[in-house]
C-alpha cells in the first residue's frame, strides 16, 4: 500500500526552523534516512522573505530592507511569509504514480494536483502559469511579479495565486510551495480537504501522522558553501 507521512504543523515557526526542517526532510530521503514521502504544511512566525538558493541575496535586501531573510533549499524569487500556508513535498522519484508525465515539469505539475483539486474543491478555479509577467518587471525579485509554468494562477483574474520551486538530489526531491491566506475561504476546513486531495492526486494508500514534537533545527555556524544546511534532531 502507497503510504505518504503527513505533518501538520499548526504552531507557527521561525524562518530558520522552517527552512531547515524542509532541508532536513529532503536530506533523510536523500540519504537513506527515511522511506516514505511527506507532505508537511506550515506557518510563520513572524512577517520575512524567503529567497531562492542562487538569488542574490543583496538584491532582495534592497527590496526587502526592513524584513529578515532566509534562503530557501530551492530556487525561484523571493516570497513574503507571515500571511500564507506553505506546503512542502519530500519524495523519491520512485514515489510518483505511474501516469506521471516525464521530466522535471511533469513532477511539478502532479504534485501541484494535489492544490489545484483542494483549491477547486472550496470554489477557487486556478490554471498553470506559464512565463507571464504579472504585476511588475521580468527583472523583479519577488516571486509573485512572473506566474511560470510551475506556479498557480486565479483562472479568473489571471493574478497568481501560487508560487512553487523545487530541488532535486540524486532521486530525491523537495518542492515548496506558498499560498495566501486571503485565496483560502476556510483554513482549516482547507487543510482537511487538501490532505484529501493530495491523497487522490499522488494516488495515496493511507497517510501515516507525525509527532510534531520532533525537533530540527538549524545553527549559522555550522553553515559551508557547499552544503548551507545542518540539522540536529
Amino acid at each position: 500500500m502507497n503510504c505518504w507521512r503527513w505533518l501538520e504543523q499548526r504552531q507557527p515557526g521561525s524562518p530558520e526552523f522552517n527552512m531547515a526542517t524542509d532541508a532536513a526532510l529532503l536530506g533523510e530521503l536523500r540519504d537513506g534516512e527515511a522511506t516514505l514521502p511527506i507532505i508537511r504544511v506550515y506557518h510563520w512566525d513572524r512577517p520575512s522573505v524567503s529567497f531562492g538558493r542562487l538569488q542574490s541575496e543583496a538584491a532582495v535586501e534592497n527590496y526587502y530592507p526592513n524584513l529578515p531573510r532566509i534562503r530557501r533549499p530551492t530556487g525561484g524569487r523571493a516570497v513574503v511569509h507571515g500571511e500564507d500556508l506553505t506546503i512542502t513535498a519530500a519524495l523519491l522519484t520512485s514515489h510518483l504514480p505511474s501516469h506521471c508525465k516525464p521530466g522535471v515539469l511533469g513532477a511539478y505539475r502532479l504534485i501541484l494536483a494535489g492544490v489545484v483539486q483542494g483549491l477547486c474543491r472550496v470554489g477557487v478555479v486556478t490554471q498553470f502559469g506559464s512565463d507571464n509577467l504579472v504585476n511588475a518587471s521580468e527583472k523583479s525579485v519577488n516571486c509573485f511579479d512572473l506566474a511560470g509554468a510551475c506556479d498557480l494562477i486565479d483562472a479568473r483574474t489571471g493574478q497568481k495565486i501560487l508560487g512553487s520551486a523545487q530541488r532535486r538530489e540524486g532521486e530525491a526531491i523537495l518542492q515548496q510551495m506558498s499560498l495566501p491566506l486571503a485565496v483560502i475561504p476556510n483554513l482549516d476546513d482547507f487543510i482537511d480537504v487538501l490532505k484529501s486531495a493530495f491523497q487522490e492526486a499522488l494516488e495515496i494508500g493511507v497517510w501515516q501522522t507525525i509527532d510534531t514534537t520532533r525537533t530540527v533545527w538549524y545553527t549559522e555556524n555550522e553553515e559551508s558553501e557547499e552544503c548551507p544546511w545542518r540539522v540536529k534532531s
